[in-house]
């Protein structure tokens, strides 16, 4: 195995001359008490409460099978499962964070082994560790936990900047809609855009044969990759045929109600589990699209259903369903114009959070690197 901290200034032990790991103890669901409050650790957290524990504490958990090689630090006693190994008792020169940051940098993971995948407690045991004077050990570990606290800090309050926008969309969304003057109508989604049309039948195929064939997991957060959707093999595509300015609905499931605007698609058709519509050219397809993401739309979607239950979408009650516009066009535009550019800035700032948590990954690596090295 190669060593980690290859180049440290600091000694290096092995880790089988500082602590001993014991293996977890399986404890199955239906014999736990899940009134205690003594948690119960897998191999990558937290999986249920008991109360009895089987370790003192501090104690470090490490996944041996599942998630091979993850590290857990618990400050309270606990019981670690057969899954996992633990490490609850610590020599006088060895603070318990200092280690529990070293496992973590070791990536045992890489080292898994078998047809299910586990590692062995030799490996831990021959790996070896810096060993800094206790006093350095534990300034260390508070500069760690300081710029991790900061790092942390700043990704919150990005996720906290994030809710606050999708919270202003949402409120702007239900008062353009509810901001009517005499210019403003209302028809039914079957009037405005025909009778919602089922989609087609069929087996996908990575075979490059016949259109793209669009289903309900290839739409994520709105969005179509549509390099990777599967094609269909249709005998007879036209009446499934997707265009530009359609739109399309999950009818079951998960996402039951949600939709996704069709902009400039492939050769394509969509699946069964999926129902379209076709805006006329007296509203715009986007103004149409903005309606579904309403709180109004919602509750029509959940209107008869009891608390705990999915809807189920069907052509009739999408058909039915009223939607506001108002007959100029213009204003229909002004009103998509608005919305977009609120949606154009959540998406800048999950983009970013997006960066920020590779940012925030590569960090706390290279953080721990240079606390090794003695540079911190």
């Amino acid at each position: 195995m190669s060593n980690f901290f290859m180049g440290t200034y600091y000694p290096l032990r092995p880790i089988k001359s500082l602590v001993n790991i014991n293996y977890g103890k399986g404890l199955a669901a239906k014999v736990r008490d899940e009134k205690g409050k003594v948690p119960v650790y897998g191999s990558n957290g937290i999986i249920g409460y008991h109360s009895e524990s089987i370790t003192k504490s501090p104690v470090i958990i490490i996944g041996r099978k599942g998630s091979v090689g993850a590290v857990n630090f618990s400050s309270t006693s606990c019981w670690p499962i057969d899954t996992s190994f633990f490490i609850d008792e610590y020599p006088d020169n060895l603070d318990p964070k200092w280690l529990y940051y070293c496992l973590t940098s070791l990536e045992f993971g890489i080292h898994a082994q078998g047809p299910k995948p586990g590692i062995k407690r030799d490996l831990l045991y021959q790996t070896e560790i810096p060993v800094p004077p206790l006093g350095e050990q534990r300034r260390i570990v508070a500069r760690i936990e300081e710029l991790t606290r900061r790092a942390e800090e700043a990704r919150r309050f990005r996720q906290e900047a994030i809710k606050g926008i999708e919270r202003s969309l949402a409120a702007t969304v239900d008062a353009l809609f509810h901001e009517r003057d005499n210019d403003w109508t209302e028809a039914t989604v079957k009037q405005l855009c025909g009778r919602p049309q089922y989609g087609y039948t069929a087996s996908a195929s990575n075979e490059q044969i016949g259109p793209r064939f669009l289903r309900i997991t290839d739409i994520q957060n709105g969005q179509v990759d549509w390099d990777s959707v599967p094609y269909c093999p249709c005998d007879e595509p036209e009446k499934c045929r997707l265009s530009d300015g359609d739109i399309v609905f999950a009818r079951t499931g998960a996402t039951t109600g949600k939709s996704y605007l069709v902009r400039n698609p492939p050769d394509s058709v969509f699946a069964s589990y999926l129902i379209r519509i076709r805006p006329c050219e007296h509203v715009l397809p986007e103004y149409i699209w903005w309606y579904f993401q309403s709180s109004s739309y919602w509750a029509a979607v959940y209107s008869g259903i009891d608390d705990g239950n999915r809807p189920n979408m069907n052509g009739s009650k999408l058909g039915a369903l009223k939607i506001p516009f108002p007959k100029s066009k213009k204003t229909q535009m002004q009103i998509v114009s608005r919305l977009e550019t609120l949606g154009e800035k959540i998406a800048e700032l999950r983009e970013l959070q997006t960066i920020s948590e590779v940012k925030l990954s590569a960090f706390q690596s290279a953080l721990l690197a240079k606390a090794f090295r003695g540079e911190l």
